[in-house]
């Protein structure tokens, strides 16, 4: 039954003994390492060596900060973001990783389980949405300019009240007030 339940998560699931050792992978996480026919055990630190892991900033991550290996000293792992270079495809992949120490009745350490889960949809939406950003404040940056470059006033009235305003160069050597500026357009009392 533990076999079906933990196959049937599709995030990668892991467990590491306190030698160091995973005793347990399921499927996902077998598969996402080209492990899918392994038999025994596979040693946490020679995977953490072969596989290409990378802070979220780029840099490599030593081996001594993986996730499972951390919770086997006793701390607990949150949503600690990684990239890694997938053994089976060579692609590069975003991974959120969360670990904590298993303890016996006692409380004595036996073990570390580990859940991945892969992020690179949402990262790769961060990422066309920050992209998106840039180019709309870089559209907006050449309106400015060019409206800059007309040399009669112009105001553009925006937002969903209408009550912000945007005026050239011109627009504020005539009336002197700053080119972005909230004002009342209603008709005075």
């Amino acid at each position: 039954r533990l076999s079906a339940l933990v196959n049937s998560i599709k995030d990668e699931v892991w467990f590491a003994d306190t030698q160091k050792r995973f005793t347990l992978a399921n499927a996902s996480a077998l598969q996402e390492f080209g492990l899918a026919g392994s038999n025994g055990t596979i040693e946490v630190e020679k995977l953490a060596t072969d596989v290409e892991v990378f802070r979220p900033d780029g840099s490599p991550r030593p081996v001594g900060e993986a996730p499972p290996l951390r919770a086997l000293a006793g701390e607990v792992v949150r949503n600690q973001e990684e990239i890694i270079r997938t053994p089976a495809t060579g692609e590069l992949r975003y991974r959120e990783v969360s670990a904590a120490p298993v303890t016996d009745a006692a409380g004595n350490i036996i073990g570390s389980v580990s859940v991945v889960r892969d992020i690179t949809a949402r990262k790769q939406a961060e990422q066309v949405l920050r992209d998106s950003e840039r180019r709309e404040r870089e559209r907006a940056s050449d309106l400015a300019t060019m409206l800059d470059a007309v040399p009669i006033p112009v105001i553009v009235v925006h937002g969903s009240d209408a009550r912000h305003m945007t005026g050239n160069r011109a627009t504020d050597e005539l009336l002197r007030i700053p080119r972005s500026a909230e004002v009342s357009l209603s008709a005075p009392p």
